[in-house]
């Protein structure tokens, strides 16, 4: 037994998770971006903005209509938070166009 497992004591005690409160973690790339210094963009976060941008108008609603019903009741300004993390990630797309 190392000297850290002598100092755990296990309790009688489950921890669940409870549905009806979620935390909104927002999408950082910088958490997932190469080291500073580096001018090459990460190729992971390159994949998610391609995947998201490729969605077609007809798509995008789908998961809209899917993301608002699982957690509009859960979260208040749910449409202003989206909206304000995308403003926060919009500097970093890889495109000029707009977006709908």
């Amino acid at each position: 037994m190392n000297p850290l497992e002598s100092q755990i004591r296990r309790v009688p005690l489950t921890l669940r998770p409870e549905p009806r409160r979620v935390l909104l973690r927002p999408f950082q790339p910088a958490l997932i971006t190469r080291p500073f210094g580096s001018p090459e963009p990460n190729p992971r976060v390159l994949s998610i903005y391609s995947r998201v941008m490729h969605l077609d108008d007809e798509a995008v609603q789908v998961k809209l209509d899917d993301v608002f019903s699982e957690f509009y009741e859960r979260h208040q300004r749910i449409q202003d938070i989206f909206a304000e993390r995308f403003n926060s990630i919009k500097p970093q797309l890889p495109t000029d166009f707009e977006l709908s």
